[in-house]
């Protein structure tokens, strides 16, 4: 299952040419130094937004924060 979704997480960053995978044991992007995604071991898939995004995310999506 981990392999299916590091594959849909390879295709998704491939499509934005100004950010590319980095990590071998758990991928990640960053933009200026500073990581906005990632696919943890588990396969769970977590983004970094500006608080303002993330309670509006919170919020909406009746979720909660990714550790």
């Amino acid at each position: 299952m981990y392999e299916k979704k590091l594959k849909i997480y390879d295709e998704l960053i491939s499509k934005c040419e100004r950010f590319e995978r980095k990590g071998k044991k758990m991928p990640y992007t960053s933009a200026n130094g500073h990581m906005f995604s990632l696919l943890n071991k588990a396969g769970e898939l977590g983004f970094r937004y500006s608080k303002e995004k993330q309670e509006k995310y919170l919020k909406s999506l009746n979720t909660t924060n990714f550790t």
